[in-house]
């Protein structure tokens, strides 16, 4: 889903459509381009609610608050995915 210039991430949201969502979190490199190594998504989700915080100063926030049917294990439509890589971690031992 790409906005148009006339549409508004908050009317697009609070529509009453349903949204994928996708976190995605790399690992960190030098030039900030690091290889992708778990990403969260989230199908078919409704924006319940949102808020905001502008006090004074530099420091914004926004709280959304989306829900999600979570469908049986042979559901590919709805519901939390996670999926990403294994790294081995050589500090801990086998035993």
């Amino acid at each position: 889903m790409w906005l148009t210039l006339k549409e508004d991430l908050f009317d697009e949201l609070y529509d009453t459509t349903k949204h994928d969502l996708c976190i995605a979190m790399k690992k960190p490199g030098t030039a900030g381009g690091g290889a992708e190594q778990i990403r969260f998504q989230l199908k078919n989700v409704t924006l319940d609610s949102e808020s905001y915080s502008s006090s004074i100063g530099d420091n914004k926030s926004v709280d959304l608050s989306f829900s999600a049917t979570v469908g049986g294990p042979e559901d590919t439509t709805n519901g939390l995915f996670i999926s990403g890589t294994q790294i081995a971690d050589k500090t801990k031992s086998a035993d």
